[in-house]
């Protein structure tokens, strides 16, 4: 099972806090890898990648990279999945991401006829307010 986590704090010097908070709270099954943290702030998951170099890092978006592959080759992260709004996607982009080694995570994915299109593209996973559902739907 996939923790994603998508809030960080609006100070940088409060990421430690964070990390610590994160062990903390699963302490029980604390894995790093299993863990991603995403955020629109880039720059804070670039630091969380110097606190903690094994944890996955996302980049979650609501605009579209013109240049998604040279993004990726100069951010300055070893980004593990990309979050794209719903919108954002195509097959294309999936394609090149994946030839990256990169996964793809698609947001807010609420609808049945969504997910169907996502699968169809090849999308690693969906973040959505219905897990149950959603589960139930690739059953």
């Amino acid at each position: 099972m996939w923790l994603v986590k998508h809030i960080l704090p609006k100070n940088p010097r409060h990421l430690a806090k964070l990390l610590n908070e994160l062990r903390r709270d699963n302490a029980q099954s604390w894995e790093v890898q299993n863990v991603i943290v995403s955020s629109f702030h880039h720059d804070k998951i670039r630091k969380l990648q110097e606190l903690e170099p094994k944890l996955k890092l996302a980049l979650l978006t609501d605009s579209e990279f013109i240049e998604i592959e040279k993004y990726l080759s100069t951010n300055g992260l070893n980004s593990y999945s990309y979050h794209p709004e719903i919108n954002l996607i195509s097959k294309e982009t999936v394609e090149i991401l994946h030839k990256n080694g990169v996964k793809v995570f698609v947001w807010l994915v609420n609808k049945e006829e969504d997910l169907d299109y996502l699968v169809k593209i090849g999308v690693d996973g969906v973040i959505t307010n219905y897990p149950d559902i959603m589960k139930e739907l690739l059953m």
